[in-house]
């Protein structure tokens, strides 16, 4: 049988989301039949970032990539990381018939890889941008932040040149890409949604608490992280809850699990609200999931205008009502912006419109919502079908 090649420096014990995505695929593919190798960084370079409970289900076949050098500067890093992987993986090839590499980034240096090997050796190449190479309005950044973006704009119109597959995990980002590199066949490139995780969520007891709830209450919720990406949101968020709690007998409480925030934590106590607000720290997912369960509403908050976090499928599985501080151009933005009951905050003025008219019509998420198409499962089966074209 032909082995397939995982390239993905995040890789199991890894804990956070840079491996869920390559995690889920390497675990797919095995469940049918496919002999999966995984070369990855070492543990070593992952920090304090180590999953604690042994993966016992799956056995991984794995190729640990550690390098002996390491330099100051990140541009020699990632140049001396290229050719430490190059020889991980060769080595591998020399032994081995390899049915294609599927390389998942970032980081990016070993993307350019795809072309060597396919040249070299006749195999097939994926690239899976879980995250945007490089940043799109580079131009205002200044003329150090110009000349770095600009290098990272090469260096990707290289590696794509010959791929085979050119992944992204949003629509929007799939069309930006088309339009990028006009030359290269459209049906190369393909939307992969990250995808809520239902292998866990199945497990979970989610039950209609509505008969349950206390009509003089409101919950809302927060999974991750909030005024860390922007501490003007969360004040627009607690001022809100202090002028609603004091002007209706209806009380907003907020419910944050994720890591604490200290801005979050002191600003409730000046604005006097602190009796209004739960913070539960970091949950193992199930468990932060039962809680958001229970909210009325949902928010969401994100750093960049380019990409599409994991968070949101949570939320849409949950299809609840979403009040999300973005930009309303950004990529999120559009994604959000297909359903009935998710409103986009980009001015403190329309936080109180967005919440006025969710409590007044009491509505989901989307009330004719397939969420199955946003689950990993299917996205996968999406994925697999076209994997086994190559």
């Amino acid at each position: 049988m032909k082995k397939i090649l995982l390239v993905s420096y995040y890789f199991y014990p890894y804990n956070l989301i840079g491996s869920k995505r390559m995690m889920y695929l390497a675990k797919y593919l095995m469940n049918h039949e496919e002999d999966v190798t995984i070369v990855k960084a070492d543990n070593s370079y992952y920090g304090n970032n180590i999953e604690q409970m042994e993966e016992k289900q799956y056995h991984f076949n794995v190729i640990n990539v550690k390098k002996k050098l390491d330099f100051k500067k990140q541009s020699i890093n990632e140049f001396y990381w290229y050719h430490t992987f190059k020889k991980a993986i060769e080595k591998f090839i020399f032994s081995h018939d390899v049915k294609y590499i599927y390389f998942s980034g970032g980081p990016f240096f070993y993307f350019l890889l795809g072309n060597y090997f396919k040249k070299k050796y006749k195999i097939p190449f994926v690239l899976d941008f879980r995250d945007p190479w490089y940043d799109t309005d580079f131009r205002s950044k200044g003329i150090k932040q110009y000349l770095i973006q600009y290098k990272k704009r090469i260096l990707e119109k290289i590696a794509v040149k010959n791929a085979d597959y050119i992944i992204n995990v949003t629509d929007q980002l799939t069309e930006e890409y088309r339009k990028r590199y006009p030359l290269i066949q459209k049906n190369k490139f393909v939307t992969i949604y990250n995808g809520y995780d239902d292998q866990l969520l199945k497990k979970l007891n989610i039950y209609d608490l509505s008969n349950k709830k206390n009509p003089e209450e409101i919950h809302i919720g927060i999974f991750g992280k909030f005024s860390y990406y922007n501490k003007q949101h969360g004040n627009w968020l607690l001022k809100y809850i202090q002028k609603f709690n004091k002007k209706n007998q209806k009380k907003i409480f907020l419910h944050h699990i994720g890591k604490e925030e200290k801005y979050l934590i002191e600003k409730a106590k000046d604005l006097n609200i602190e009796k209004y607000f739960y913070v539960y720290g970091c949950l193992e997912y199930t468990k932060g999931m039962k809680i958001l369960s229970q909210m009325d509403i949902l928010i969401l908050n994100h750093r960049s205008k380019s990409s599409i976090g994991t968070k949101i499928y949570d939320y849409i599985y949950l299809n609840k009502p979403i009040i999300a501080f973005i930009e309303q151009n950004s990529v999120i933005g559009n994604f959000l912006n297909q359903f009935d009951y998710a409103y986009i905050v980009d001015e403190e003025e329309k936080l109180e419109t967005a919440f006025q008219f969710i409590l007044k019509n009491n509505g989901q998420l989307s009330e004719h919502l397939n969420k199955e198409i946003y689950s990993r499962k299917y996205q996968m089966e999406k994925l697999h079908r076209i994997l086994n074209n190559l």
